[in-house]
């Protein structure tokens, strides 16, 4: 999977490059012909539709949970993937170099410290 943030709406996009499904084993209540590998074969055989259909749904993005007060001073979000957990990161930008109230209220008091210390010192 490959995935992205959107700049301006802070969606969460992704596309699935492959989909992996294989049969290891059949244990059947009933008489078949059929075996672990023909199974494969027909799973092999509609995997380009799968990962057509599961691109449809990706493709509209999920809206990623970052109040307007906060994205409002944020830039170039990322997303990185790691042991299967989604990491996103993002440049601080404070236009006018004040951190709004609200914005501190909502940081923890070590991120607000600092907050206050790169602003005094961008500021110098």
């Amino acid at each position: 999977m490959k995935f992205r943030i959107g700049q301006d709406d802070f969606k969460l996009y992704a596309e699935a490059e492959d989909v992996e499904a294989n049969i290891i084993e059949i244990d059947s209540y009933f008489k078949t012909k059929i075996d672990a590998q023909k199974m494969n074969d027909r799973i092999n055989f509609i995997k380009p539709f799968a990962i057509g259909f599961i691109n449809s749904i990706l493709d509209k993005g999920v809206k990623v949970p970052i109040p307007s007060n906060f994205t409002q001073y944020i830039r170039d979000p990322k997303v990185q993937t790691f042991n299967r957990y989604l990491f996103i990161d993002a440049e601080p930008y404070f236009g006018s170099r004040t951190v709004p109230d609200n914005l501190l209220v909502m940081a923890g008091p070590v991120v607000q410290e600092m907050l206050k210390k790169k602003l005094s010192a961008n500021l110098l």
